[in-house]
């Protein structure tokens, strides 16, 4: 069994979680009569799975973590305004919201893109298993042991 089952099943289980509030917001649209806003968001959500699929980072090991997110954080981004479009009673400001009060979810959700920087899926691996790694780089200093 690999080792890393728990990363891919976080990778892949965390996008789901992620575009699962985008999926429950299309389907209550199409409930209430708003189809062109429900199948959008269906296939927002679906679109947003499938850029996380695509971009495996076990599939690409030596890629950063912030270049493989983002084509799913794009889409994720791209859902707060259709959320906002496909509300209710947004033309005639019903609910006093303005766009731009959304900003800060841009900001939140953008950073992971910072946060985890150069790292790579190769990183995680097992210095002895890394054969790019040369020998005699700290692998094995005194008083540390290994993996």
């Amino acid at each position: 069994m690999d080792r890393r089952n728990g990363e891919k099943v976080g990778w892949l289980g965390g996008w789901a979680g992620a575009f699962l509030w985008v999926l429950i917001l299309a389907v209550l649209f199409l409930v209430q009569g708003r189809i062109a806003g429900g199948l959008s968001g269906i296939a927002l959500a679906g679109a947003g799975m499938g850029a996380a699929f695509l971009a495996r980072p076990w599939r690409h090991g030596t890629t950063p973590y912030r270049w493989l997110l983002l084509a799913p954080m794009g889409l994720l981004v791209l859902a707060i305004p259709w959320a906002w479009w496909s509300s209710a009673d947004r033309v005639q400001g019903g609910d006093g919201s303005m766009p731009w009060t959304l900003l800060p979810l841009v900001v939140v959700i953008g950073m992971p893109l910072w946060t985890v920087g150069r790292r790579r899926w190769k990183d995680g691996e097992p210095r002895s298993q890394d054969p790019d790694r040369p020998p005699g780089d700290g692998a094995s200093r005194p008083g540390r042991r290994s993996r």
